[in-house]
C-alpha cells in the first residue's frame, strides 16, 4: 500500500514541479516558513555575505565584505561592480536584503549570530576615503560595522575575540613590529582598530555579545526559538586559526605550527586561519570555510594546506561554498573527492575566480562519480573568455543571489537564483529538487547491508574470518559487524563466542589464552586463522564500513583507547555504528552513532538530546512496526533492524525474514544488519 502511494505521490510531484517552478520565475520568492533552512548567498559584487535562516527562525550572517572603491582593481574588467547599483554601499545592500527576507514572525530585522570567517576586506570591510562615520559611536561604517550599526547583532563570532593573539599578538609589541616593515599592515590595523571600536560600542550600548569560535562545539551556534522541534539540526564549528575538529565528538587538534617558532614574516596569514562551520539538518550537510587554502606548492609550507585535515573531519556534503572564491590555491583534489558535493556555491568577484585548474578538479569524475552543479554569484566576462566553454558548461547559473532552500526535515533542497539587478529580488531560476545524500527514508535510497558476524558465512567460511570479510566486500555490502573480544595478553581479536569450540574445535576461553597460541588455530571451514582487530580493519579500510560489537563488560579504559585509536587510524570511526556492551556505547557516544532501543530513544527525545546525530534505533526486525519506524523518522533517527537466523524459532527463518524485510522496505527502511542468507531480497546493493 505504501509503495503504491509513494509512486502516486512521486508521479504527481514530477508533474507539478515544472509548473511550480514556472510560476515562480519572475515572481517574488515565496517566504521562508517554519521548518525550512534558507541559506542565502548575497551578491553585492564587493565580497562575501551569506544570510541564513534556521528552521525555527534563528538568523545568522556569515561575513559582510566591502572591497574599497579606491582599490586599483575597482572599475576594471578584473573586478565585479557593485550590485544592484551604487546608490547604496555594499553593506547597505546587505542590510536591505536581510530586511526583505527576515522571518515574518520577527517584528524587526536582527541577527542572532554574525560570524566573521577572517579579517580580509572582502569578508569584513575596509576603511576608505568617503566612508561615513557612525552616529552611534567612534567607528567608520564599512562591511560588518555598517551592517551591525543598522541591524542589531546578538552574538558576534570571530577567530580572535577578546585577546586577538593568533598568529601574532595584535594588541601588543608584535603588532607594532610588523607595521614597521609592512605598510599594508598599517592599513589593516586601521580596519582592525575600527572593528574593535565597533564591538566595544555595540556591547556597551546594545548588549551585543562577542566570542571566539569554539572549535568542535555544536552548542555555540544554536537554535534560539524552538530548539525542541528541530533536534536533527545543528551547527558544528569545524575550524578556527590552527585548531581543527577531528570529526569525533568535540575533540580538536592543533594543525598549524606554533607561531612563536616562526619569524613574524613567516607566520600564517589570514586565509589558512579562516573559521569554518558545517550545518547539518537531518540528512542535509552544508559546509562553508571562508578563504581556506589547500595547495602547498612552489615553496609554500606544508601547513598552508588546511583543506585536507578539514575534509577528513567533515566527510561527504550536499552543498559546499568554494574555499577562497575558487582561487588557484584552494579546492584541492583531496578536499573535493572527500566532500563530493552535489552543489557548489561560488561567491566570486575577480577574474581569477575560479582558477582553471580548480574548475577542472571540481568537474572531474576521476575524483568522484556522478553529477554536480555549480552556481556563481557573479562570473566576469574575462573568465568566460579565458577559460572557455568548459566554464559555461559547468555552471548552471553565473549571476545572481543564490538561495539554497532546504525543505522541512532536511531530505530535499532546491537552489533558487534571485535577480541581483534590483531590490525586488525576483526569482530568475529554480534548480532541483535535489535529494540529500544520506536520506535513510527516501524511496530511491539504496539498501545498505551490514554483514552479521563479520561477513558472508553461509557454511563456507568461519565467522569474522578473512574470507568472510572479503566475500562481503566482493558482494557489495556497505558495512561489516565485527565482534570483539580481548585475549589474556590484552590483544583485541574479532571473534563472537566466548570460546573457540564452534569453528576451531578448541574448548578454551578467549580471555584465558595469549595471542601467540590463538594465532595457531585454523578454522573449519576455510582453514583460516583468527584475526586481530588491526588486521581486520586493514582488510576493511577504504572498502567497507564497520559496526562494532564488544561482547564483554569490564574492559579497562586502555582497551577502549586502543579500540578508538585503531578505528581512527584506519579512517573507520566517523561512519561506524556502535553496539555491544553499555561500556562500549558510553565510550563512543558522541564519537560515532550508538545503537539504542525504543524506550531509550524516547527518553533521549524527552531529554532533548541531539538524537539524530547521536543514535540509531537498533531492534530485531520482527519487533519493529510501521509506527516505531515512523516515530524514529520523525526525529531523523536512523533505523537499523537486525534480521538474523536465530530470531525465527517458531517459523521457517526464510519465511519470517522475507516477511519482515518486505514490510520494513515498504516503510522506507534501508539499513539492514542481516545474515547473508537473506540478502537476495535486498539486492541491488548500494554503498557510499
Amino acid at each position: 500500500m505504501l509503495i503504491r502511494n509513494l509512486i502516486i505521490i512521486l508521479l504527481l510531484f514530477v508533474a507539478i514541479v515544472p509548473e511550480m517552478q514556472a510560476q515562480q520565475i519572475s515572481r517574488p520568492l515565496p517566504p521562508w516558513q517554519e521548518g525550512m533552512l534558507d541559506l542565502h548567498h548575497i551578491n553585492t559584487g564587493m565580497g562575501d555575505a551569506a544570510f541564513y535562516i534556521f528552521p525555527d527562525g534563528t538568523t545568522m550572517l556569515v561575513d559582510a565584505g566591502e572591497l574599497p572603491p579606491n582599490d586599483p582593481r575597482a572599475g576594471t574588467p578584473r573586478n565585479t561592480v557593485i550590485h544592484p547599483n551604487d546608490s547604496k554601499t555594499a553593506p547597505e545592500w546587505i542590510v536591505r536584503y536581510i530586511q526583505r527576507f527576515m522571518p515574518a514572525f520577527r517584528p524587526q530585522a536582527e541577527l542572532d549570530y554574525a560570524l566573521i570567517t577572517h579579517f580580509h576586506d572582502d569578508h569584513w570591510g575596509s576603511i576608505y576615503p568617503g566612508a561615513k562615520g557612525s552616529a552611534n559611536g567612534d567607528y567608520i561604517l564599512t562591511g560588518i560595522t555598517a551592517v551591525g550599526d543598522a541591524i542589531p547583532i546578538h552574538m558576534l563570532l570571530d577567530r580572535g575575540y577578546p585577546d586577538y593573539d593568533y598568529p601574532l599578538d595584535y594588541l601588543g609589541q608584535e603588532a607594532k613590529q610588523i607595521q614597521a616593515f609592512d605598510l599594508r599592515y598599517k592599513l589593516w590595523f586601521d580596519d582592525f582598530n575600527n572593528y574593535r571600536s565597533f564591538i566595544k560600542t555595540q556591547m556597551e550600548q546594545n548588549g551585543m555579545q562577542a566570542a571566539r569560535l569554539q572549535v568542535g562545539s555544536k552548542n555555540q551556534i544554536i537554535l534560539q526559538y524552538q530548539p525542541e522541534k528541530f533536534l536533527n539540526f545543528h551547527v558544528r564549528n569545524v575550524k578556527s586559526n590552527g585548531t581543527i575538529w577531528t570529526g569525533t565528538g568535540e575533540e580538536t587538534f592543533e594543525y598549524l605550527p606554533n607561531p612563536e617558532s616562526l619569524p613574524l614574516k613567516q607566520r600564517p596569514g589570514e586565509n589558512p586561519c579562516s573559521n569554518a562551520i558545517r550545518i547539518k539538518y537531518g540528512a542535509f550537510d552544508y559546509f562553508t570555510g571562508g578563504d581556506l587554502s589547500g595547495v602547498a606548492d612552489l615553496g609554500r609550507p606544508w601547513w598552508t594546506d588546511v583543506e585536507t585535515p578539514v575534509a577528513r573531519a567533515i566527510g561527504p556534503t550536499d552543498v559546499t561554498t568554494l574555499n577562497h572564491h575558487g582561487n588557484q590555491d584552494a579546492m584541492n583534489a583531496y578536499f573535493i573527492e572527500t566532500l563530493q558535493p552535489r552543489v557548489y556555491i561560488h561567491q566570486n568577484w575577480s577574474s581569477d575566480h575560479p582558477g582553471h585548474q580548480v574548475l577542472r578538479r571540481m568537474t572531474s569524475e576521476a575524483l568522484y562519480p556522478g553529477p554536480r552543479d555549480l552556481f556563481a554569484t557573479n562570473m566576469l566576462e574575462a573568465n568566460k573568455i579565458v577559460i572557455g566553454p568548459s566554464l559555461e558548461h559547468a555552471y548552471k547559473s553565473t549571476e545572481g543571489h543564490i538561495l539554497v532552500r532546504v525543505q522541512p526535515g532536511g531530505a530535499t533542497y532546491q537552489v533558487i537564483i534571485l535577480d541581483d539587478g534590483s531590490d525586488e529580488y525576483l526569482v530568475k531560476a529554480v534548480f532541483g529538487p535535489y535529494e540529500a545524500k544520506d536520506v535513510p527514508y527516501s524511496p530511491g535510497y539504496q539498501n545498505k547491508l551490514i554483514a552479521h558476524r563479520g561477513g558472508i558465512v553461509e557454511g563456507k567460511y568461519a565467522e569474522n574470518s578473512e574470507k568472510a570479510i572479503e566475500a562481503a566486500i566482493s558482494a557489495g555490502y556497505y558495512m561489516l559487524e565485527l565482534d570483539l573480544r580481548e585475549t589474556k595478553d590484552g590483544k583485541i581479536i574479532v571473534h563472537h563466542d566466548p570460546d573457540f569450540h564452534k569453528f576451531y574445535g578448541v574448548d578454551q576461553q578467549v580471555s584465558k589464552l595469549d595471542w601467540k597460541e590463538i594465532r595457531t588455530f585454523r578454522a573449519t571451514p576455510g582453514n583460516t586463522p583468527p584475526l586481530q582487530l588491526e588486521d581486520a580493519l586493514g582488510l576493511c579500510k577504504n572498502k567497507i564500513q564497520i559496526m562494532v560489537d564488544t561482547k564483554d563488560e569490564g574492559h579497562p579504559d586502555t582497551f577502549y583507547e586502543n579500540l578508538e585509536q585503531q578505528l581512527s587510524g584506519h579512517d573507520l570511526l566517523q561512519h561506524a555504528l556502535i553496539i555491544g556492551s553499555e561500556e562500549n556505547r558510553a565510550w563512543f557516544k558522541g564519537k560515532a552513532k550508538v545503537g539504542i532501543g525504543l524506550e531509550a530513544l524516547k527518553q533521549a527525545v524527552q531529554a532533548r538530546e541531539d538524537v539524530a546525530d547521536l543514535y540509531f534505533l537498533f531492534m530485531h526486525g520482527n519487533e519493529l512496526t510501521p509506527e516505531i519506524v515512523a516515530y524514529a523518522e520523525k526525529y531523523g533517527v536512523l533505523v537499523v533492524p537486525s534480521v538474523n537466523l536465530f530470531h525465527y524459532t517458531d517459523i521457517d527463518p526464510m519465511v519470517g525474514a522475507r516477511r519482515d524485510i518486505e514490510m520494513l522496505k515498504e516503510e522506507g527502511v534501508r539499513y539492514f544488519q542481516i545474515d547473508s542468507e537473506f540478502d537476495g531480497w535486498l539486492l541491488p546493493l548500494g554503498g557510499e
